[in-house]
């Protein structure tokens, strides 16, 4: 879905998110409005029966706005649905009705003749958005920095960050609360975060697109102001066809408690946005203490489907699915319970996003 031709949106697109505009890149020509609006419905049935086993869910929706001038500034919003009882509670607004939570809310500047850009406000964390796009099935479950709680989506702060030539590499420094964006300030420490990428194919011909990156984060969480230290690496293989990577972390604190030290890898593949077909592959290894037995965790899951329609780039996909999830001894909700110690998932997921922007002259 465009609101105008594809020239024009093109000269009006967003700016890419947590990256600067590569340095030289010609200027937007004129203000613009864009839009960005997803959602996913699904159904599935889980085993062995603890509770609610079967049942419709919503496990993904997403509604961005912003409007971006000539001069390259730009505001941006982000709405999230939040179930208000939570998962598990009764008491809610208005019962348990899914209400608006704002993920987002940034103001940005890119100064093109630097390569330059920066943006404060609640903002994207930009290791998150190094892996998360590169998945691309965030519909389906997020990545797992964020599934396994290393990280949190976005947070208040801002950010500064470089993008050379051509885009061959860019670095983006990072300045956060380190509570994350559904918690306001609990200490006066702040996070610092530092992630470099390389994209070493990007002055070639080839449809193959190549990311390496890797961060460190210096941080604290909660009123005890805990440790809350991260370092990472990723490597992604993109083409229009097909596409894998693998990521992981390691770090210092985790939620508050300082005393643990939490590490995960995951490793992914999937079909590519020219394939009719949608198919996905995904395991992820995650534990809050690698010294202690039987605190991991395995998460799996498998996928296939078509795009609707069934062509390149299309907007919507109907997928089949199952995620099974092991966990250790000591990672179990229960620690030693063998009925909740694993959990499978058999889902039917329908999901459409579509975006497009909207010149709007001289804003």
């Amino acid at each position: 879905m465009m609101f105008a031709s594809t020239a024009a949106a093109a000269d009006c697109a967003p700016a890419p998110i947590v990256r600067a505009e590569s340095l030289g890149a010609e200027p937007v020509e004129a203000g613009c409005l864009f839009a960005d609006v997803g959602a996913a419905g699904r159904v599935g049935v889980s085993f062995p029966d603890t509770g609610v086993s079967r049942g419709a869910s919503l496990p993904w929706s997403r509604v961005e706005l912003g409007l971006r001038s000539h001069h390259d500034v730009q505001a941006r919003v982000v709405l999230l649905p939040l179930r208000s009882g939570g998962d598990q509670g009764y008491v809610g607004v208005a019962g348990e009705s899914v209400v608006p939570v704002l993920q987002t809310a940034e103001a940005r500047w890119d100064w093109r003749d630097t390569g330059l850009a920066v943006a404060a406000g609640m903002v994207d964390d930009p290791w998150v958005m190094t892996v998360q796009p590169a998945w691309s099935w965030r519909p389906v479950l997020r990545p797992m920095v964020t599934e396994a709680a290393f990280f949190t989506r976005s947070d208040l702060g801002g950010w500064l960050g470089w993008t050379a030539p051509d885009g061959l590499a860019d670095v983006v420094v990072a300045v956060t609360s380190g509570e994350g964006f559904q918690r306001r300030e609990r200490n006066d420490g702040v996070n610092t975060t530092v992630v470099a990428r390389a994209h070493p194919l990007a002055r070639t011909d080839s449809d193959l697109q190549l990311t390496v990156g890797v961060m460190g984060r210096d941080g604290s969480y909660g009123l005890g102001q805990a440790p809350d230290h991260r370092a990472g690496a990723m490597l992604a293989a993109i083409h229009p066809w097909f596409a894998t990577g693998v990521d992981g972390v390691l770090g210092s604190g985790l939620l508050g408690d300082g005393a643990l030290r939490p590490a995960g890898v995951s490793a992914w593949a999937r079909t590519g946005e020219r394939s009719p077909v949608a198919g996905f592959a995904r395991i992820d290894r995650t534990t809050p203490q690698p010294t202690l037995a039987g605190a991991g965790s395995t998460v799996f899951l498998a996928g296939a489907g078509l795009r609707l329609p069934p062509e390149a780039d299309a907007p919507a996909a109907l997928v089949a699915g199952l995620e099974s999830r092991r966990f250790g001894p000591q990672a179990s909700a229960i620690a030693g319970s063998l009925a909740l110690s694993r959990s499978d998932t058999v889902f039917l997921q329908l999901q459409a996003r579509l975006a497009g922007a909207l010149p709007l002259g001289g804003l």
